[in-house]
């Protein structure tokens, strides 16, 4: 096998086999913005980040009034009584 390896190597110079690089790596590519998180088509300009952020703020918050109207119907005030 090892006789071979000279005649390969030879043969794969010639063929120019092989990667070809222009110096930008697959990571150069990963680290550019997406086009989609920054920007819409949104007549107001939200973004997905924006949608995101006040979905899970009106999560937080839905889930405070239903823990409220849980707790006053056991008759426990969750909130004090000046």
């Amino acid at each position: 096998l090892f006789v071979s390896l000279p005649y390969q190597r030879r043969s794969a110079e010639k063929a120019d086999v092989g990667p070809k690089t222009d110096g930008a790596t697959f990571f150069d590519d990963l680290q550019k913005p997406s086009s989609f998180v920054l920007t819409s088509k949104d007549p107001e300009g939200f973004n997905i980040i924006d949608v995101m952020g006040w979905g899970a703020l009106g999560h937080a918050f839905g889930f405070a009034v239903l823990a409220a109207a849980s707790l006053n119907s056991y008759g426990i005030t969750p909130f004090p009584t000046p």
